[in-house]
């Protein structure tokens, strides 16, 4: 049966993160599976999570009609079709980016994907322009949502989402409010969670097919803060005004890291200021832009989160968690070598933030020690994201010279093009370190240390043997070849099937549920005994420098974390 293909898919989308839209593949794979005229909106490659627990890679694709589950080496073999007017609601979480998509009338859809708000933004505009209701979002703050997944046994034995909904459009606080919306969202009279009425909050509590249901132990307004949309997009602005700086944490070449309080809700943060004369002086622009960006947009465990980011005339200002830990450099420096068990457990919590930034076609290369940091409960969190590189889908290459000397891979220093394997590589370096107690080719002579880099050969030390599973994948990270070195086809989930992870619980690593061997002993949430004297002894002072001077505005540099919002 032939059909016609609307020739967006042969254009661009400006959400097709896969790069997709012009494969004759996915072109393939659209016609063989639907009935219609269709467009895509959406693609992106994730990570669905199925009825037994286990994560497996998936692309999600989606249209103008319906949600695709395809395989991401092969986009013609759909594993399932969702038509849109199908979709019962969303339950999202607010700690992660962990989603459940609800189908009226059968099994749910459990998955975890970078830029889940712009994936809210376009299904429930497609779903009104389709059938001309509204998407309803439950958001929650746990990070498993299994409690809120119907599953295929579940959904054959006669369980599932009624489609009762469909008559009162916006049936909750946290309905998706887009511009197509505005009539619809007036006319049900819910403006703000702040005049939603008991009932309507009393509905709209998330109950599991197992029963189970959300405590109703806050009041109103207070509920309908903390479950406030994460589609939502933040009004209140910042500024250095509303932080007390308490302790330098550290500065660099574009400015330092304070320690800080709010002001108004005594919750503590790291600060970074950057120097706006600084960054046009050496022309770190676009790196400051995309830092930001990426802050903004991805959300994992085990990367930092920006809480707020506003400007002055001289200066950016990132807010950031506040990672009492310190640096896993620090750590290094004073313990010398990691045992086998805490390497492990680093380098999958590593690995985890790279497979994700990778899924979201982001590139971090500057993974070393100074830019790890602990937090309160010694799992680590990926910072500094200044010379990440958006953009980089299948076969994008970029020849930018960037990174530190010792963790720089072959390929970036013979200027050949890089991709993403350059972060497999660093982390090969960065596990050789822990466990030996320098990089595997270091030299303070650093023309022979590029050359080792390039072309000596990789070499353990004797004094501390370790297992054909050490060595096999420090090996594998360490190929010289980009297209042969480990993770460089099957990104994180070739990395994971290494026997080196096989005590790794991966689905465990990612809830934080795997306790690490070493626990910061902390005085409090303001403690800075992990940090260097260096500069925590510093007077800790928001001073403009002499020579600095008025920069450029950058534009839409200012955000606040929606999980802020209610603070």
């Amino acid at each position: 049966m032939s059909m016609s293909i609307s020739s967006a898919h042969h254009g661009v989308c400006e959400h097709d993160y896969m790069h997709i839209a012009g494969d004759p593949k996915f072109q393939k794979m659209l016609a063989s599976n639907s009935g219609g005229n269709e467009r895509l909106i959406f693609s992106i490659i994730g990570v669905k999570v199925n009825r037994k627990g286990k994560s497996q890679e998936r692309a999600l694709v989606i249209t103008n009609r319906a949600i695709y589950n395809t395989i991401p080496s092969d986009i013609r073999k759909c594993q399932r079709r969702i038509p849109l007017d199908k979709l019962h609601h969303l339950t999202v979480s607010n700690s992660c980016d962990n989603f459940v998509i609800h189908i009226v009338g059968e099994y749910d859809y459990y998955f975890n994907c970078a830029r889940l708000e712009v994936l809210g933004r376009v299904v429930s505009d497609s779903l009104y322009q389709l059938c001309g209701r509204s998407l309803r979002v439950d958001a929650v703050s746990v990070v498993d949502l299994t409690d809120y997944v119907i599953t295929k046994e579940q959904a054959k034995a006669g369980k599932a989402w009624k489609d009762d909904f469909v008559s009162r459009p916006v049936s909750t606080p946290f309905a998706l409010k887009s511009a197509m919306q505005a009539e619809l969202v007036k006319k049900t009279h819910v403006t703000s969670p702040d005049t939603v009425e008991k009932d309507s909050v009393k509905a709209a509590t998330p109950v599991s097919p197992r029963g189970k249901q959300e405590p109703e132990a806050l009041p109103v307004k207070a509920r309908a803060a903390e479950k406030q949309s994460i589609f939502e997009q933040p009004k209140m602005k910042r500024s250095a005004k509303d932080f007390d700086n308490l302790k330098v944490l550290g500065k660099g070449a574009f400015g330092k890291v304070l320690l800080v309080r709010d002001k108004a809700t005594k919750a503590i943060y790291a600060m970074k200021m950057l120097h706006k004369s600084v960054i046009l002086e050496r022309q770190q622009t676009d790196h400051t832009k995309s830092e930001r960006h990426t802050l903004e947009e991805i959300s994992h465990p085990f990367i930092v989160n920006l809480r707020f980011a506003f400007q002055t005339p001289t200066k950016l200002y990132l807010v950031m968690d506040y990672c009492s830990g310190g640096e896993l450099f620090f750590h290094l420096k004073h313990s010398g070598i990691f045992g086998i068990n805490r390497s492990k457990l680093y380098c999958a919590e590593i690995a985890s933030a790279l497979g994700q930034l990778h899924s979201a076609h982001i590139i971090y290369r500057d993974l070393k020690p100074e830019n790890i940091l602990l937090d309160n409960e010694g799992h680590i969190r990926l910072t500094d994201f200044g010379l990440a590189k958006e953009s980089m889908g299948a076969g994008a290459v970029t020849h930018t010279f960037c990174g530190t000397p010792e963790y720089l891979a072959p390929e970036i220093l013979l200027n050949k093009g890089h991709d993403k394997a350059v972060d497999w590589w660093s982390l090969g370096i960065l596990l050789y370190e822990m466990l030996f107690g320098l990089p595997p080719f270091y030299s303070e002579n650093l023309n022979e240390m590029y050359r080792g880099i390039i072309s000596a050969p990789l070499t353990f030390p004797t004094d501390f043997p370790v297992s054909q599973d050490v060595t096999g994948i420090i090996r594998g990270f360490l190929t010289r070849d980009p297209l042969r070195r480990l993770g460089s086809s099957g990104d994180i989930a070739e990395v994971r099937a290494q026997p080196f992870f096989a005590s790794i619980n991966w689905d465990a690593l990612v809830r934080r549920q795997i306790k690490p061997e070493f626990v910061p002993s902390l005085q409090g949430g303001d403690d800075v005994q992990f940090f260097d004297e260096e500069f925590t002894s510093e007077e800790p002072v928001d001073s403009d420098d002499e020579d600095d001077v008025e920069g450029m505005n950058f534009q839409g540099f200012t955000f606040v974390d929606k999980s802020q919002l209610g603070r």
